[in-house]
């Protein structure tokens, strides 16, 4: 979520829509598509038509020291005689981890490694990163509170392992996701733009 200009309220676009709107792009292609329909879309907040525009970008840092494109913000414009709300709403990249720096493609690394090594500080040296190992850790204590609701949308997919195959609820969550986008290079950004939610609250 982020701020914009008009009257400087934000909302979360897919909380509002109850599901129907994009929180995610696949990539740049995908996000072009929508920049193009913006006009025949609805404000995710007031529901009106043909008032919303492109108003800006979401810059943050990754995994390196260099500035990034993460999302993009678009704008209700409510500026002269517009009709619009004057509120914004922000859609992310699917292979960035809102409101965290490590993207996407390194998390997916990371948990292809716990499933082989088990250990978070091997997985994580393994990695060869310059992220912290303390990151890894914080995130592995997200995937632990986030970790019913992530089965329970990849139950919707596919049936999950056998449970007796894994050491913990958190290593068969990480089985359970790489089935159902097996195949995928990352399936944290797989999931995140299929489901339209955050992998970790």
């Amino acid at each position: 979520m982020c701020r914009g200009g008009g009257s400087g309220h934000s909302v979360d676009a897919f909380a509002v829509r109850g599901g129907g709107a994009v929180r995610f792009f696949a990539d740049e292609s995908e996000r072009d598509r929508y920049r193009w329909s913006l006009k025949e879309r609805p404000c995710p907040a007031c529901l009106a038509v043909g008032f919303l525009i492109c108003h800006g970008h979401l810059w943050g840092y990754g995994d390196g020291p260099l500035r990034k494109i993460r999302g993009y913000r678009f704008f209700c414009n409510n500026r002269g005689r517009r009709g619009g709300c004057g509120r914004t709403y922000s859609i992310h990249l699917a292979r960035v981890l809102p409101r965290r720096q490590t993207p996407a493609p390194l998390l997916s690394r990371f948990f292809s490694l716990m499933l082989s090594c088990l250990s978070r500080r091997r997985a994580w040296f393994d990695l060869g990163t310059g992220v912290r190992l303390s990151t890894f850790y914080r995130l592995w204590e997200a995937l632990c509170r986030s970790a019913m609701e992530i089965r329970r949308r990849l139950t919707q997919l596919v049936a999950p392992p056998a449970p007796d195959l894994y050491t913990d609820d958190l290593h068969w969550t990480i089985a359970h996701l790489e089935r159902a986008f097996d195949g995928q290079d990352c399936p944290v950004s797989a999931y995140q733009r299929h489901f339209q939610r955050p992998l970790l609250v």
